[in-house]
């Protein structure tokens, strides 16, 4: 009876957890219901009040200050570039949105930041509305920009070095998969693409301008929508060579012009070319590191020309002091016009001593006298 009792028990105690948990099940799939609808809701009114006329006006005015600004950043750095910008085209702002409901690999969620309440235009993704991208000819100056760059701004967020979504691939122990390439990709469809190269990366950052705000900003902001009255625009700083073959790459891969599906030679093709823009970089970075040496080559150069100057001249004043032959007088003379001439005399003049000429030798400086007297 006892061991009836206690069965019974334990099937209650079964029936209640599972009716419980199918309870529990009921009002999660309820609320989720509920906080995707409200995600739709808000980012459906951020994307109206984005598209307004004088929002977009707003923004190109924005845009256009952002890209002067890095144009005089990078002549008072002395850095060569090209820079580009443009504002967030709508419809690729409402793709983004959408894919960022279900993405759950940010640090920050954005689903849980814009169902709580959170002002999304303030998310650290949704600081390329407005976007610059800085072009540089050597990859050496990318560190330069960027440290110029966050003193002239605020920095809001750093996404640091950036790819394109390519990821590496793990070690290969199946023979038949031998030159697949080392980084693959998966598209909207979970097709996988293989490749031989990293792709495009780029050194990225949010910054915003910092108060005081001159008169023109301050129009920009006092007329920017509510929803965006924070002055904030994203940077992508990265060479000249890898922004030209990400362009091509995006322009044939992702927006298929004329509706033509990219053939798998077009993808070799286009691997191809990223291997040539990665070597071309990795050369770039290679000559400008010459480039620095050659010029601390000439200014040690230089600098030792000048201390050599400066000891034949000492050495021609100590030698009109202490020599009594009537030239003397005139070699003295000579020192304050130059070296050049005094060692041509040196050189030249058979009716001076010998001596002279063999003092100068001595002098621990005379290995430059050569290329004084070119």
């Amino acid at each position: 009876m006892g061991s009836s009792n206690n069965s019974q028990m334990h099937d209650y105690n079964d029936l209640y957890k599972e009716t419980q948990g199918h309870g529990d099940s009921q009002a999660q799939n309820a609320q989720e219901k509920v906080d995707s609808e409200l995600y739709d809701n808000k980012t459906s009114s951020f994307v109206s009040s984005y598209v307004e006329q004088r929002t977009q006006g707003q923004f190109e005015e924005l845009l256009a200050h952002a890209r002067n600004h890095c144009e005089l950043l990078l002549k008072s750095i002395d850095v060569k570039g090209a820079v580009h910008g443009r504002i967030k085209d709508p419809e690729s702002l409402r793709k983004k949105l959408k894919d960022l409901k279900n993405d759950s690999s940010l640090k920050l969620n954005f689903r849980d930041w814009v169902v709580k309440g959170n002002d999304i235009y303030e998310h650290p993704d949704m600081g390329d509305l407005a976007g610059v991208r800085i072009g540089l000819y050597f990859p050496t100056d990318v560190a330069k920009v960027e440290k110029k760059m966050k003193e002239s701004f605020k920095q809001i967020h750093s996404f640091g070095t950036v790819t394109e979504g390519r990821l590496p691939t793990s070690r290969e122990t199946d023979v038949r998969q031998y030159g697949r390439g080392r980084w693959y990709t998966v598209d909207a469809n979970n097709a996988i693409e293989f490749w031989n190269h990293s792709g495009y990366e780029s050194w990225q950052m949010v910054v915003k301008w910092k108060d005081p705000l001159g008169f023109s900003l301050e129009s920009v902001r006092t007329g920017m929508h509510e929803n965006f009255k924070s002055l904030k625009f994203e940077v992508q700083v990265g060479t000249v060579v890898s922004q030209a073959w990400a362009e091509v790459q995006h322009n044939i891969i992702y927006k298929k012009p004329d509706d033509i599906l990219a053939t798998s030679t077009m993808k070799r093709m286009i691997d191809a070319i990223n291997g040539l823009a990665i070597t071309t970089d990795i050369m770039l970075k290679e000559l400008a590191r010459s480039l620095e040496d050659a010029k601390k080559e000439a200014e040690d150069a230089k600098q030792k020309h000048q201390q050599t100057f400066q000891s034949l001249k000492t050495f021609v004043n100590e030698l009109a002091v202490l020599d009594t032959d009537p030239n003397a007088a005139n070699l003295a003379e000579l020192s304050n016009n130059g070296v050049k001439l005094f060692y041509t005399m040196l050189r030249n003049d058979p009716k001076l001593s010998d001596k002279y000429f063999q003092l100068a030798l001595k002098d621990p400086d005379s290995v430059a006298f050569s290329y004084i007297s070119e």
